[in-house]
């Protein structure tokens, strides 16, 4: 029996692919494909009453390099443990991918994936793993 990740029905495989120093479309509706959550994917904690300090956490993350986020991601990723975008942002930001999406934290992401320091799987939703490919 098929497991399913989240409401949209998407058919979890069983076993992952992971591909590394593959280009990745970003273009049309491809540039979305990384935003759908996995489905053990965690919650970010719950509004406190009043709602959060930051009203613009988008901004806020804005203001962190591209650099930065990079080593923030691989630091994260150390453990070996596949994780979706979504996953890095609420363990990095306590906030969902929507927030990281087209940001930096977003570009260094992709940008590890060029290096050949992080590989992913092309089916959604799509995991994120520590590689040691050399894709010079």
């Amino acid at each position: 029996m098929p497991r399913y990740a989240n409401a949209r029905q998407v058919e979890i495989p069983e076993a992952r692919v992971y591909h590394c120093c593959t280009p990745v479309s970003h273009a049309g509706m491809a540039k979305y494909c990384h935003l759908v959550w996995g489905p053990d994917d965690p919650k970010r904690s719950p509004r406190p009453k009043g709602g959060r300090d930051d009203k613009q956490p988008h901004l806020t993350n804005a203001k962190t390099s591209r650099g930065e986020w990079a080593l923030r991601i691989e630091a994260l990723m150390e453990d070996g443990e596949p994780r979706t975008f979504n996953r890095i942002c609420v363990e990095l930001l306590d906030q969902e991918a929507s927030i990281g999406f087209e940001g930096p934290l977003d570009e260094a992401l992709w940008g590890l994936v060029e290096q050949g320091r992080l590989a992913h799987t092309m089916e959604v939703p799509v995991y994120f793993i520590i590689s040691e490919a050399d894709c010079g």
